[in-house]
This record gives C-alpha cells, structure tokens and sequence, in this order.
C-alpha cells in the first residue's frame, strides 16, 4: 500500500505511465460520475458518496488489478489488513476481480489532495465515515491491470 499527496505523484509516475499523464494533467480526466477507460489494460472510475459505517463493509481483495485511488472532495477513513488474517465471506469472482472478506485492520484517513494505492492482495475496505461526520466525496479509482501473481 502507498499513501501519499497527489503533489507527489509524479515520484511515482514510472511505475504507474497509463496514469501519470492525466494526474499531471487533470484537464485531460472525465468529469462524469462512471466508468471509463484508459487503454486496453486500465480505465477509471469517478464515484460520488457520502461514507458508510464500517461495520456495514466488508473487505475488498483484487487479483487482477491494482486500485489507485484519488479522493478530490471531501475526507474518508479506509481500512487495510493482510489478507491472510481475514476469513473470506465471499470467495473470489474473476468477473468482479474481488473476493470479499471480513476481520480487523488498520485505519487511515485519505483527505482531498491525496491518494492512496493497494496492489492485489491487500485487502481494503474503502469509502468509510469519519466518526461521525457526514461528507460528500468525490473519488477517481483508476484500475490498472497487474501481470504478476496475486492471490
């Protein structure tokens, strides 16, 4: 997992280039809500919401791609644990690329301005309250397409 502010992408834009270009440049992003694509192998994904109480979330687990995600508006608390100290609730779907688990993890706050990235196999739980607040947020996630092993 990376955490970080979207001013510093650009140290990480060799290892994402599908996505670099229109981070650097947010002129060039979509700005209605839904999918989009990129190239044959990534698209994005612009959501708008306001965030859910944890325990009405269970973890997300990818194989297949790589989650980049872009808060733009607003403030939400993710949950990321490793995925072999949680117990699978729904076991993986290739066509979703998820398999949903549940268990304990490690909170952090993803605050406008700022993105955070998990790699297949690192189970997450996004787009959560922060405590009691009510915000409205507005996210970008950009899946990319991962060519190593993940389970």
């Amino acid at each position: 997992m990376i955490l970080d502010k979207i001013t510093n992408f650009s140290r990480y834009a060799m290892f994402f280039p599908e996505i670099a270009g229109l981070i650097e440049n947010s002129k060039m992003l979509p700005s209605s809500i839904g999918r989009h694509p990129i190239n044959e192998n990534s698209y994005l994904l612009i959501s708008e919401y306001e965030g859910t109480s944890p325990d009405q979330v269970q973890f997300e687990c990818h194989r297949r791609y790589i989650d980049v995600q872009l808060l733009i508006q607003g403030c939400e608390k993710l949950v990321y644990a490793d995925v072999t100290k949680l117990e699978t609730k729904q076991p993986y779907e290739s066509l979703t690329d998820c398999e949903l688990l549940e268990g304990e993890g490690e909170t952090i706050t993803l605050k406008a301005g700022h993105f955070v990235v998990f790699f297949p196999g690192e189970a997450h739980k996004p787009g959560l309250k922060d405590g009691n607040k009510v915000t409205h947020n507005r996210k970008i996630i950009f899946k990319i397409k991962y060519f190593g092993n993940a389970k």
